[in-house]
């Protein structure tokens, strides 16, 4: 690619993969398919050393565009982990802004349109956070977690995640903004709190990408649980150890009262019982009640054009027991972080793991 040629691009998208043979293609599809101009953007498809059919399908697609106008990078990595991953993507982008995707998602076909138009308004940094729809809409269980805790949280709690996020590349004073100690999850956070004093994300609803949600509850736990574990490391790396302290209590609390009314209960220790009992519903209304957790996540439940009017008595419990199991979860994933950071008093203030060799199979740019 021409200097000339360089200059003009205005987003590199980065999607960084590790063993996404099922969803890969249909990802790849739906940015060679984008209605923005094919010579202002290019992708790079970083591929975090994968051992199923990732690499085959890539450099497919490889071979299919060497005739094309679309800009296309595949590279390969030693196994680092996401946040090595997408700083590969960074080192390897020339355009002016990056924007993030995952290998299972599919983007919408202005996806990129909306992320340049939204960045071309402004002469200001810019980190966006695009619209996330459910791409497994057949799943009735991913369905209602959807419609439940994803979509609550994307309008309460989180303005942009990982599958769908754009930034002005100037904002990285650095070649390695993301820490390479978050393998799978909370490199994002991480990232938004070290830029905190130089751009917080904002909402972009035009840019949308479909991505699936969990289709068991085996699966949404886990997420739950490395939410919790990579929220500590998160906490962890900052050094905020009143807050580190203050969390562990409260969070050792919710962990420590279901377990002391299981083993009160064979051996008929009424007195042990009872009181467990009501400290742990002390904590639950303090939780949940007081502060109107609950309430406000059935309201948007019930308020979801996805679901019914009416909310089924079965459902409230449903989700309340999936509300309680999912806090469970990212609390024993936080206190688990905690405590191998007591027992192996791992650094993370020192120097960082040296980030993985980049392996470029194929670059394709218009010449």
């Amino acid at each position: 690619m021409n200097t000339s040629a360089k200059r003009d691009i205005c987003i590199s998208v980065i999607v960084c993969v590790h063993n996404e043979d099922k969803t890969l293609n249909k990802c790849i599809k739906s940015l060679f398919e984008q209605s923005f101009e094919k010579t202002k953007y290019e992708i790079i498809v970083v591929d975090d050393d994968s051992s199923d059919g990732t690499s085959r399908i890539a450099q497919n697609w490889v071979v299919r565009t060497e005739n094309s106008s679309t800009n296309f990078t595949y590279a390969k990595i030693e196994h680092g982990g996401l946040s090595v991953a997408r700083n590969t993507g960074i080192l390897l982008a020339i355009g002016k802004n990056v924007a993030f995707m995952d290998g299972d998602a599919v983007a919408d076909k202005d996806w990129v349109q909306n992320l340049a138009i939204r960045f071309r308004s402004t002469n200001d940094p810019l980190i966006l956070g695009g619209k996330v729809s459910l791409l497994n809409p057949e799943s009735a269980f991913a369905k209602k977690i959807y419609n439940s805790f994803f979509t609550y949280n994307m309008k309460n709690k989180n303005v942009a995640i990982g599958t769908n996020m754009a930034f002005t590349k100037s904002l990285f004073s650095d070649n390695y903004p993301f820490h390479p100690l978050f393998l799978r999850r909370g490199d994002e956070t991480f990232l938004f709190k070290k830029l905190e004093k130089t751009a917080a994300p904002v909402r972009e609803p035009l840019a949308e990408v479909f991505h699936e949600c969990p289709e068991s509850l085996k699966e949404w736990l886990k997420s739950k649980y490395d939410n919790g574990y990579f929220g500590a490391q998160v906490d962890l790396v900052f050094g905020d150890i009143t807050g580190l302290l203050k969390m562990a209590v409260y969070r050792v609390q919710f962990l420590i009262m279901p377990v002391l009314i299981t083993i009160f209960i064979p051996f008929n220790y009424t007195i042990g019982l009872y009181f467990s009992c009501i400290v742990y519903l002390i904590l639950i209304i303090n939780r949940y009640i007081r502060n109107k957790t609950l309430l406000k996540l059935h309201t948007h439940y019930l308020n979801n054009k996805e679901t019914t009017s009416k909310l089924r008595i079965w459902e409230f419990f449903e989700l309340t027991f999936y509300c309680l199991l999912g806090d469970i979860y990212n609390d024993y994933g936080y206190c688990h972080r905690l405590i191998k950071y007591m027992i192996s008093f791992d650094s993370f203030k020192g120097k960082e793991r040296k980030d993985a060799t980049i392996t470029i199979l194929k670059k394709n740019f218009l010449s």
